[in-house]
């Protein structure tokens, strides 16, 4: 009996000493080709110098390679279809490209189950203008799972480059996804400009500020012709009116107006919802000698059969001002968004007033 718990003490003791992942599925690499019979043709476009073909994976999985202007990068294609490019020219360089001839599935194994946890894949890139004959092979090491498959590593070349890559693989799917060149931009663009308020990344701010612990926003499309307006109030976290509730080309739905005046100027965005009118306004009013102290009143009004005029007003309202309203009120960049576009032009005719 002692030597038997003696045993079962050591056998446990052992167990305890090794490492984390011996107790895991076992993680093993399997390899399918990125040319070759394995891959058919799919579209191509000799003219404009494209093509696109289909290559067989593992496990149900598909690889659709892509080429245009000199550079490549593949999508890799779930069992049920669902498509994740994994945008190589963008993610990791974007200097003339091929991929190399296999892809590197990495795998764990059940039973008669092969489950793929990560792809890597050879990127052979042309960096240097003076001398494109010299390139650069990378590695890109792209998570796989139910719900998500991309770009989380770049191993550069070197003595150890394909463990290294098989390690970062391995650990790969809770990491996060590589930002492409674009969504960098983006990302550094949005730090750097106005506040968007409601409006998402991609949209122009028309109109915007803070109301105590709500927004008012107006929002129009990336792009004015056919483009879309809408007015939001609420939070980032909720929004509480939207409208119109559909992004469509709906110019009829909002008329703007602008009157000038000596020592300031009257701005309107005017829209009805349902007998509700709403008016979307900006006054620089002056208050002082010689127009040198202007005040500035920015809010939404708001009329309802048979009620009196109501009003919400930007926090910054009512105070003194040089004029400048860049950060808050109407922001929009007049050489890029132009407003005849996306609403009617109307006269100044409004024949009520609302609280200021």
């Amino acid at each position: 009996m002692h030597h038997f718990i003696l045993r079962l003490l050591a056998t446990v003791v052992c167990s305890l000493a090794l490492p984390a992942y011996a107790a895991s599925t076992p993680i093993d690499s399997l390899y399918t080709p990125l040319e070759g019979s394995s891959c058919k043709p799919i579209e191509e476009n000799a003219e404009e110098g494209w093509a696109k073909g289909r290559c067989d994976g593992i496990a149900g999985y598909k690889l659709d390679w892509m080429e245009g202007d000199l550079r490549q990068s593949v999508n890799v294609i779930a069992p049920d279809g669902k498509e994740f490019p994994l945008e190589l020219w963008s993610t990791v360089s974007g200097g003339f490209s091929a991929l190399g001839d296999k892809a590197e599935w990495r795998v764990q194994k059940a039973g008669k189950k092969t489950t793929p946890i990560a792809l890597i894949v050879r990127f052979n890139v042309s960096e240097n203008p003076d001398q494109p004959e010299k390139t650069t092979s990378y590695l890109t090491v792209s998570k796989i799972t139910a719900s998500e498959v991309c770009v989380t590593d770049v191993v550069k070349p070197g003595a150890n480059a394909n463990q290294q890559a098989r390690d970062l693989a391995d650990a790969a799917t809770d990491k996060p996804c590589m930002k492409t060149s674009t969504e960098e931009q983006a990302q550094s663009a949005n730090s750097e400009k106005a506040p968007s308020y409601l409006c998402k990344p991609d949209e122009q701010v028309v109109f915007g500020c803070h109301s105590k612990d709500k927004m008012i926003s107006l929002c129009a499309s990336p792009e004015t012709s056919n483009g879309y307006l809408q007015y939001r109030f609420g939070t980032p976290d909720k929004i509480e009116l939207e409208y119109p509730t559909q992004r469509t080309s709906l110019k009829g739905n909002f008329f703007h107006s602008f009157e000038p005046y000596s020592g300031g100027y009257s701005k309107r965005v005017r829209f009805e919802n349902g007998k509700v009118q709403y008016i979307v306004f900006e006054d620089m009013i002056s208050t002082g000698p010689a127009s040198s102290t202007k005040e500035m009143h920015y809010g939404v009004g708001i009329l309802m059969p048979g009620k009196k005029a109501t009003s919400r007003l930007c926090d910054g309202s009512s105070k003194e001002s040089d004029g400048n309203t860049e950060s808050e009120g109407f922001i929009f960049d007049q050489e890029k968004l132009a407003l005849d576009d996306l609403m009617n032009n109307e006269d100044y005719n409004f024949d009520f007033d609302f609280p200021r």
